[in-house]
C-alpha cells in the first residue's frame, strides 16, 4: 500500500500547490519535471559529473538489477544525445563494478567511486580514474584503495576528496571525509587508506562524524524493529554526499540521520571538527551540491522524496519539493539520490529508486528516470 505524505496544502511565498495532488508540497514554480527515461539497462542511477564542455556523465551502479553491469553514461551537451560512455572495471574477486560518485580533474580525467561495500565490507572499494584522451575513454586505472564505501567525490584546490559513508568500528557508527592530493593518485603506488581503527590518524582523513540511531520502528508504530535490525543497517550510513561554497567551506550530509555539517578549511589541505549546522528536518540526506547563484547548499532527502535547500547566510533549512510514492515517469521525485546544477538555474536530479525500509518510496519500479528543477530564471 503506498504511503501518502500529508494531505495538507503549503503557502510558500505566493504560490501553492493544493489538492488535486494531495501529495506534494512545495512552490508550483519548483515542481519537477521529466529530463530523461532510461530502459532497464541502466535501472539503479546514482552518481553525476560535468565535463568542462558541459557535457553530463551519470554512473550505473544498477543495484536493483545486477544482470546489467555497472557502467558510466554521457549525454552531449550540443545534441542532449545519451549514449554508454565506458563499461567499468570489474574488481578481481567480487567481479563487480559498482560505480557511484564522479568528478573530473582539471586534466579532464573522470573519477569514479567503486563501491564494493555490500559485495565484501573487507575494504575492497576503490576510487578508479577513466583516463581520457580527445573526449574518450583510454583506459581505466586504480588511484585509491582500501576503502570501506566511497560516495561522493569532489576535486578542489589541487585534491581529490570522497566521503566514507561506513567505517564499522565497533561500538560507534562512525563515517568520515578524505583528501587525496594530486600528487598521491598514482596508478602504479595507489593511496592506501588505513584501517577505519586508526582513522584519527589517517593523514588522508579530514574529518569524522558519528550517526545518530533513529528508531524508526517505534515512529513508524512497528515497536518490534530496531536500529540494529540488519535490515536497517542502512541507516548507520554516515557521511554521504558532499560538496564545497564559494569559500571553500565543506558541506556533507549523513545518510542515516540526516544530520547537515559543515568542515571549514585552516589551510593547507586540513579543516577543523566537522560543526553540526542543522538537525531534525531531513531525516536522510543522500546527495548534495552548492547552487552558487543562489548561495545554497541543495541536499537530496532520500527518505523523505523530498529536495532541501540550505541557506548557507541566513542558517535556514528550506523545503524546495517533496512528493509521495510515484514511478517517476512525469519528471516527480522517486527516492532523489544525487543533485547537480547543470546550469546557473537548473538542478539535474538523480531517482535512484532502490528504496530502504520506512521510505515514502516503498518499491523499485520499471521506470528509471532523471527529474529536473528549475531553481531560478
Amino acid at each position: 500500500m503506498k504511503r501518502i505524505v500529508e494531505m495538507a496544502m503549503l503557502l510558500v511565498g505566493t504560490a501553492l500547490v493544493v489538492a488535486a495532488e494531495p501529495w506534494v508540497k512545495g512552490e508550483a514554480r519548483y515542481r519537477p519535471t521529466l529530463f530523461k527515461q532510461f530502459g532497464a539497462v541502466l535501472n539503479t542511477p546514482d552518481g553525476l559529473a560535468l565535463d568542462a564542455a558541459g557535457n553530463v556523465y551519470l554512473s550505473a551502479v544498477n543495484g536493483v538489477d545486477g544482470s546489467y553491469p555497472g557502467h558510466i553514461w554521457r549525454m552531449e551537451r550540443a545534441t542532449g544525445r545519451w549514449s554508454v560512455f565506458t563499461p567499468c572495471k570489474m574488481h578481481p574477486e567480487t567481479h563487480a563494478a559498482s560505480p557511484m560518485g564522479l568528478v573530473f580533474d582539471p586534466q579532464g580525467n573522470l573519477y569514479y567511486a567503486d563501491a564494493q561495500y555490500f559485495a565484501n565490507r573487507n575494504y575492497q572499494s576503490r576510487i578508479l580514474r577513466v583516463v581520457i584522451r580527445d573526449g574518450e575513454p583510454r583506459h581505466i586505472e586504480t588511484v585509491v584503495e582500501h576503502i570501506k564505501l566511497p560516495n561522493a567525490l569532489r576535486w578542489h584546490d589541487g585534491a581529490l576528496y570522497f566521503t566514507e559513508s561506513f567505517f564499522d568500528v565497533a561500538d560507534a557508527y562512525q563515517s568520515g571525509v578524505y583528501r587525496i592530493p594530486a600528487a598521491d593518485l598514482r596508478p602504479d603506488k595507489p593511496a592506501r587508506l588505513l584501517d577505519k581503527e586508526r582513522a584519527a590518524t589517517d593523514p588522508y582523513c579530514v574529518g569524522i562524524v558519528e550517526t545518530v540511531l533513529h528508531d524508526r520502528g517505534t515512529a513508524n508504530n512497528k515497536p518490534e524493529v530496531r536500529p540494529t535490525d540488519p535490515s536497517l543497517h542502512i541507516y548507520t550510513a554516515g557521511c554521504d554526499g558532499m560538496d564545497f561554497d564559494r569559500d571553500g567551506n565543506l558541506y556533507t550530509g549523513s545518510f542515516g540521520d540526516g544530520r547537515f555539517w559543515v568542515l571549514r578549511p585552516l589551510g593547507n589541505g586540513r579543516y577543523a571538527k566537522p560543526e553540526l549546522l542543522h538537525a531534525g528536518t531531513v531525516t536522510c540526506c543522500d546527495g548534495i551540491c552548492y547552487d552558487a547563484a543562489r548561495h545554497q547548499i541543495l541536499l537530496t532527502a532520500a527518505e523523505q522524496n523530498a529536495i532541501y535547500a540550505w541557506d548557507i547566510a541566513h542558517k535556514k533549512m528550506n523545503l524546495i519539493w517533496a512528493n509521495g510514492d510515484t514511478d517517476g515517469a512525469d519528471g516527480l521525485l522517486d527516492q532523489p539520490c544525487e543533485i547537480m546544477m547543470i546550469d546557473e538555474n537548473r538542478a539535474l536530479v538523480v531517482n535512484i529508486d532502490a528504496p530502504s525500509p520506512f521510505m515514502v518510496n516503498t518499491k523499485p519500479d520499471e521506470v528509471h528516470t532523471l527529474s529536473v528543477i528549475m531553481l531560478g530564471r
